[in-house]
C-alpha cells in the first residue's frame, strides 16, 4: 500500500509540474507577444509623444503619417520643391507647404467624423 501511495504522489507531483510549465510557457507567450506590439513604431511614438497621438483617436502626426504613407510622389514631390536653392521658388515652396498642410487638416477632420 505505501509503494501504491509513493507512486500516486510521484504521479501527481509531476503532473502538478507539468501544468506549472504550460502555464509559465502560456505567460512566457503572453509576455512576448505584449513585447512586440509594444515595441511597433506606432507604439514606440505614442509612447513618445503622448499629445500628438491621443490615445481614444488619431492624432495629426499620425494623420501626416498615413498621407505620406499613403502618397510616397506627392511626399517626394513636396521635398523637392522645398529644398530647392533658388530664390525665385519661395511663393511656390510655401504653396506646396500650405497645400500638405491643408490636406493634412482635412484628414484630420474626416478622421474625426468616422
Amino acid at each position: 500500500m505505501s509503494d501504491r501511495n509513493t507512486r500516486s504522489r510521484q504521479e501527481l507531483r509531476i503532473e502538478v509540474l507539468r501544468a506549472r510549465a504550460a502555464l509559465e510557457r502560456q505567460a512566457l507567450r503572453r509576455s512576448v507577444a505584449q513585447a512586440g506590439t509594444e515595441l511597433r513604431p506606432a507604439a514606440l511614438l505614442q509612447a513618445a509623444l503622448p499629445r500628438l497621438l491621443p490615445r481614444s483617436g488619431r492624432g495629426w502626426l499620425a494623420d501626416g503619417l498615413s498621407l505620406a504613407r499613403r502618397y510616397p510622389l506627392l511626399v517626394s514631390l513636396a521635398s523637392a520643391l522645398l529644398t530647392g536653392r533658388r530664390r525665385g521658388r519661395t511663393w511656390l515652396r510655401l504653396g506646396a507647404g500650405l497645400l500638405l498642410g491643408l490636406q493634412a487638416w482635412r484628414m484630420r477632420d474626416q478622421g474625426g467624423r468616422r
